[in-house]
């Protein structure tokens, strides 16, 4: 007996010693595992980073090189540069067809001013250093029988392609210079123009923040605690400071127009088919039904709109044949006409701050000095509606390309929230929409729209559907016989820097006319006043997008706050109509 209990003593020992080598075995490999994934994702990083800094330190030598060419002492000469760049790309244009300045000396300064913007808000990535070669061609040449922006230097969001420099989207798998001009590049050069610069995005450009893991993050012009605005945002930045008389944006759900907001600075979104797209680096390639345009930044909407003159015509045409050929109707636009013009300053889904509806009596009250008649109006089913679907549209793939963007990066903070989101399993975006849906129902519809189609049917049912509201929309446009509609441009004025993740619903104002496809344009008006900040405290507080609403809008005294503009398809000349006549009221 005494044995048989040794025995199964010894029995018992022996078990318990393969359970504990076991669990050793077990444990030294999970550990082994993990430090293997994290050594491994350590040495990922250090590859990163090392192809960053290779890019830093090529960008910032080509810096260098510009600005040790630039400087002088002679007073005359900065003199000289310090009122071209007070100048209007309009003015420029005519100044130097009429041999005032010469092509390279209006690029000096302006490459001059740029380096200082950029040293303020860190809005550009790439100089361009063949741009003196280009500014010399065109002053042998001279301006006669010159294209129409004959010698303007034309700064160019980072996405658009310029040979020899790279189109990241912060993104570094795409760190590799591009081969050829895309078509609005090419048709700027044929216009005359000199691109000078390229300025920064957001990664992925899915924010309307302005920052990315290769070339930082931009700050706003005007309050450098918060956003300039995306993703457009260093090129909104550069044309607030100075630093350029044009530029080249693109705007999928508001990336014109939002940074125009944020900065001060006005832009055009155009009917998508007038500007080609060809040559560039997409955010959702191959995303159907939110259509994305490519338009004209400017300080002023003069500027926009000789923006526009130049890329509506058969230059750009015959360069990209899917370009609708229709060419910039002057007469529209210099038109004295009075027209027919409706507004609302709530879409009934995310009120606007109290600046952003302020804004719309504003524009109200000027047009209406200018003698056109100002009608309420509507849109069907805007707001939430349209916004949903257009998050179900921009989300068809449940986020899937976005995340196979972001594979193998170095994901930028601001744009970590969106990414996890993305990554949530749709089981779990169900379970979190349904319950958050006593707590905040508005933020729980949203949640459960960015779970994406479920099926190709449920993509053609979305497609059909929107097709639908296109014809409902302007059935009710052409019922009331309106020629444009003034609306909040967003619906709080510039975020803290960070934020913008958190925060996509402000948009719900410009995504509508990326889903319309209707033009529409951005044109300041006023600012963030002590009187705003004190309105704030009787902003409706229903539910956690009200309270972030609040939470953000503190502060921003000073920030520039703009009206939206739009109009029918193929009418982008009377929506820059109606923003000049917006502009000139103010003076």
């Amino acid at each position: 007996m005494e044995k048989l209990r040794e025995f199964h003593v010894f029995e018992m020992l022996e078990g318990k010693s393969n359970l504990w080598i076991a669990a050793a075995t077990v444990g030294s490999t999970a550990l082994s595992l993990f430090v293997f994934k994290n050594v491994r994702s350590a040495l990922a990083n250090h590859h990163l980073l090392s192809i960053i800094e290779a890019k830093e330190k090529q960008c910032k030598d080509d810096r260098n090189k510009i600005a040790d060419k630039l400087r002088t002492n002679d007073k005359e000469v900065l003199r000289r540069r310090e009122f071209i760049v007070q100048l209007s790309a309009t003015a420029l244009a005519e100044a130097i067809r009429n041999r005032e300045y010469t092509a390279v000396e209006v690029l000096h300064a302006y490459q001059a001013k740029a380096l200082e913007a950029d040293e303020k808000v860190n809005c550009c990535t790439e100089f361009i250093q063949e741009a003196e070669e280009w500014a010399q061609q065109l002053d042998i040449q001279g301006p006669d029988n010159a294209g129409l922006l004959f010698g303007i230097p034309v700064s160019v969001k980072e996405n658009l392609f310029i040979k020899g420099y790279s189109s990241t989207v912060g993104l570094i798998k795409f760190i590799t210079p591009v081969t050829e001009d895309s078509v609005v590049v090419d048709t700027l050069k044929a216009h005359g123009a000199v691109p000078f610069v390229k300025t920064n995005v957001p990664q992925t450009m899915i924010s309307y923040d302005c920052s990315n893991p290769i070339f930082g993050a931009t700050l706003n012009p005007v309050l450098p605690d918060r956003s300039p605005g995306g993703s457009s945002g260093g090129e909104a930045a550069l044309l607030k400071l100075g630093g350029s008389p044009l530029g080249v944006g693109t705007d999928i759900a508001g990336s014109i127009r939002i940074p125009a907001h944020f900065s001060g600075v006005s832009g055009l979104k155009p009917t998508s088919t007038r500007i080609s797209k060809k040559g560039s680096q997409a955010s959702i390639p191959g995303s159907h039904g939110v259509t994305s345009a490519f338009g004209p930044m400017g300080r002023r909407v003069e500027d926009v709109a000789l923006g526009a003159k130049a890329f509506f015509s058969t230059i750009m045409y015959d360069r990209d044949p899917t370009v609708a050929p229709v060419i910039f109707r002057d007469d529209v636009y210099e038109s004295q006409e009075t027209l027919r013009i409706g507004y609302f300053d709530f879409n009934g889904y995310i009120k606007p701050t109290p600046s952003c509806q302020r804004a719309v009596a504003i524009a109200k009250g000027r047009l209406e000095k200018h003698g056109h008649t100002l009608v309420p109006f509507m849109l069907p089913k805007f707001g939430e509606y349209s916004f949903l679907m257009c998050i179900r549209l921009l989300n068809a793939d449940a986020g899937a390309t976005l995340l196979k963007r972001w594979e193998n990066e170095i994901i930028n903070p601001d744009a970590l929230g969106l990414y996890k989101i993305i990554g949530i399993p749709v089981f779990f975006k169900t379970l979190a929409g349904y319950f958050l849906k006593p707590f905040s129902p508005r933020l729980s519809r949203f949640i459960l729209a960015s779970r994406g189609m479920k099926d190709p049917q449920a993509m053609l049912a979305t497609f059909a559907e929107r097709q639908e509201f296109i014809y409902e929309a302007t059935s009710a446009w052409k019922e009331m016989k309106l020629d444009a509609i003034v609306c909040p441009a967003f619906a709080f004025p510039a975020t803290l820097i960070g934020h913008a993740q958190h925060m996509p619903y402000g948009a719900s104002y410009t995504l509508l006319f990326n889903l319309l496809d209707f033009p529409a344009g951005v044109v300041p008006v006023t600012t963030e006043t002590e009187v705003d900040q004190v309105a704030l405290e009787a902003y409706p507080r229903n539910d956690l997008m009200d309270t972030k609403i609040v939470k953000i809008t503190r502060g921003a005294k000073g920030a520039p706050v703009s009206v939206q503009i739009a109009a029918l398809p193929y009418h982008d000349e009377v929506c820059l109509r109606v923003m000049r006549d917006v502009q000139q009221g103010k003076e």
